[in-house]
């Protein structure tokens, strides 16, 4: 084979993988590698065959060869870093895109792979910096569009974002159905449009919190989603026609349709997200009520808290390997006593003890069946799933485990689409580091700011610094006990414990599965917060003038949640006094309003308030504990004789609570009804009026 004949079939076997035939292309290669075995740019042609069959290791090695013989070679180090990124090691591969450029600073692949790395390590500024850089070179790149969309979504640049995610359907990752003459939606009202779905289950229920915006928007909504998510669906967007035929291609209910436009279901939001406050975050998925009655008559029999786990997710490609948790990791949530832990992992391989399973459930082929479980839990924690979005979109407690590196949807302090899902980040941390937190906060803030105080008062009693816990392990939640000088060292031993943790609270005799049993004996003292010298700097700086913070019970999580809250804050809020209302990026604004995507954030603004109000939780606890004066209203579920201080204004009627939590109480929502604006407004001027003398 001399040099001509090896230009011919190298030519003939870059043909062959451009049409995709690795198959007829490898005969090819081989015979070249026989007479020509370090020839880079076979060796090249081999190693990307790999790459595409999905073998990044193999490739990786074939295209370190390629190098060797030609180290100059730009596009071989790209391939390199393209190998690299695909086997999970992002920094190694970045160091190659480097490399290419180096070599050729006018090469724009080396910076859209660059940025593709630099999505998947969630570094949104420099990705974005790098798909500008790759778009000066070509402004055609496509890659580096569709990497542009991910860090203008992540950093909530939605208008711009949305632009470029849209150049992203039709492709490998987001399928475009065309069922007639239609054409793609531009958002033109009051049309007849089909929206299919596209991508997974957890993405069809994501996207879907625009399917009312869409309904409303227009003449008629047919949906074409996936079998498993029909009834679902169709219970839930019951003005839509449903259809679960998005996996056919010729499904007959379109026979006799015709549709003015269509529209993929992660397009819908380039019509209705155009910022945070376009985001409701409320329910919008409901389950089916008579498989929730099945299933509320069982985790009642458990009489403890029900709480869903998930512990593995998404592909290779979606970072199924940061979204795994082992039965070490999960060993801070067994320990207790006073939980049972439900899998909602689809397909089990290995089952942990302590958690029990309902495959029947949770592998159906009709998720409604799974939709059902999940709405009688108390809450859901773990890594991003289908179940994760499926609960926070029926409005169930979830509390998301966000690896290192996550999605651009995972990128803000809070979640904007799922008013119910608190995102927990992971960081440097460990897993089961990460856990250790969870299982201790899930104790409320208002329960850990009790706890504080009797923390301050073991201390002064003794002189010894203290452990709170079991007597053999602590529970400190990082949100009430920073900076608290009071607190013990893990390896100090002249200490005194404090038994307050998870599963023992001192207000609380216990429960009979329905109804919280209080201790008459206890009376809560206030408690001690302490802010860092940064903290103090930050607060000092806040200047919204004399404020009165209010927290409106707009995040009705749990169901005792709902029985703790007040329904006429909306016109409580329209007298003109200087209300500030705190909350994240989801919370339902009623009047002038500061973001606090933290517990920690709403602590410092709430140690500059004049006067606080709301009703029983945790900041009521918090401002007992900064000395801020409070009006405190009261339903039934509760009483100011339990959990109250008497340096507050309480607004009860001196009822014994009925502690009900696992349904919605009529008894809790009449005595909340019965308090009117006139009488909270009453005892807010003359609070008010007290502090400004």
């Amino acid at each position: 084979m001399d040099k001509d004949e090896l230009k011919n079939i190298q030519l003939a076997i870059h043909d062959l993988i451009t049409k995709e035939a690795y198959d007829e292309a490898l005969p090819l290669i081989y015979t070249v590698l026989e007479t020509y075995p370090n020839d880079a740019a076979t060796l090249n042609f081999l190693g990307y065959i790999w790459l595409q069959g999905d073998k990044p290791a193999f490739a990786y090695q074939f295209f370190r060869r390629a190098l060797q013989e030609q180290p100059g070679n730009k596009a071989l180090w790209t391939s390199l870093g393209r190998a690299a990124h695909e086997m999970d090691m992002p920094e190694e591969a970045i160091q190659y895109f480097l490399k290419s450029a180096e070599l050729d600073p006018s090469y724009h692949l080396a910076y859209s792979n660059a940025a593709a790395t630099l999505v998947q390590m969630s570094k949104w500024d420099d990705a974005e910096k790098s798909c500008n850089m790759a778009l000066e070179c070509n402004p055609t790149d496509l890659h580096a569009q569709l990497n542009l969309a991910h860090s203008y979504l992540a950093k909530g640049e939605y208008d711009k974002g949305w632009k470029e995610w849209g150049k992203s359907l039709g492709g490998k990752f987001r399928k475009e159905w065309i069922y007639g003459n239609e054409v793609r939606w531009d958002g033109t009202l009051d049309k007849t449009l089909v929206i299919y779905g596209e991508q997974g289950l957890g993405d069809e229920i994501f996207y879907g919190s625009c399917i009312p915006d869409a309904i409303k928007s227009s003449k008629k909504v047919y949906i074409d989603c996936d079998p498993k998510l029909e009834t679902l669906f169709r219970r839930s967007f019951p003005e839509a026609e449903v259809h679960g035929t998005r996996k056919e291609a010729h499904p007959e209910w379109i026979a006799d349709k015709e549709f003015d436009y269509r529209c993929g279901v992660g397009g819908l939001p380039e019509f209705f997200r155009h910022n945070n406050k376009d985001f409701p975050g409320t329910p919008y998925l409901k389950a089916d009520p008579e498989k929730r009655i099945m299933w509320r008559a069982l985790f009642d029999s458990y009489k403890k808290k029900v709480i869903g786990i998930t512990t593995k997710g998404g592909i290779k490609l979606t970072n199924a390997k940061g979204r795994k948790l082992t039965e070490d990791d999960l060993q801070p949530l067994l320990r207790r006593k006073d939980i049972q832990l439900v899998s909602l992992d689809y397909s089990v391989e290995r089952k942990i003890d302590g958690v029990k399973y309902f495959e029947f459930a949770t592998d159906a082929k009709d998720y409604d069946d799974t939709a059902a479980m999940i709405a009688e839990l108390d809450m859901v924690v773990g890594v991003n799933t289908t179940a994760q979005h499926c609960a926070s979109a029926m409005g169930v407690k979830t509390w998301c485990l966000v690896p290192k590196y996550h999605q651009w949807r995972y990128a803000q302090p809070s979640m904007p689409w799922y008013r119910h899902m608190r995102l927990i980040y992971q960081d440097n941390r460990t897993w089961r580091e990460v856990i250790e937190s969870v299982a201790t906060n899930i104790m409320g803030m208002g329960d850990w700011i009790m706890a504080s105080a009797e923390v301050k008062e073991a201390n002064q009693s003794t002189g010894k610094k203290v452990k709170l816990g079991n007597g053999y392990q602590m529970f400190i939640d990082p949100h009430i006990f920073a900076n608290n000088p009071r607190l013990a060292n893990k390896d100090d031993t002249d200490v005194v414990w404090v038994a307050n943790y998870p599963g023992k609270r001192p207000y609380l005799k216990g429960s009979d599965g329905k109804h919280l049993i209080f201790n008459d004996e206890y009376k809560p003292k206030a408690g001690e917060i302490f802010f860092s010298h940064e903290e103090k700097k930050w607060i000092d700086s806040f200047d919204k003038g004399d404020y009165i913070v209010v927290e409106p019970n707009v995040k009705k999580t749990y169901l005792h949640t709902v029985n703790k809250s007040w329904d006429k804050w909306e016109a409580l809020l329209k007298h003109d006094l200087p209300w500030l209302q705190l909350g994240d990026i989801s919370t339902p604004k009623y009047t002038r309003w500061q973001e606090t995507p933290t517990f920690r954030n709403a602590l410092q603004v709430l140690s500059k308030a004049k006067l606080f109000v709301g009703t029983d939780g945790g900041l009521h606890h918090a401002a007992a504990a900064l000395g801020i004066p409070s009006v405190v209203i009261w339903t039934g579920f509760t009483s100011p004789r339990h959990l109250g201080y008497d340096t507050h204004r309480n607004i009860h009627d001196g009822s014994e609570p009925c502690g009900t939590f696992h349904s919605v109480c009529s008894h809790c929502l009449l005595k909340a009804k019965n308090i009117s604006v006139e009488q909270v407004l009453d005892a807010v001027n003359t609070e008010w009026y007290r502090t400004q003398r």
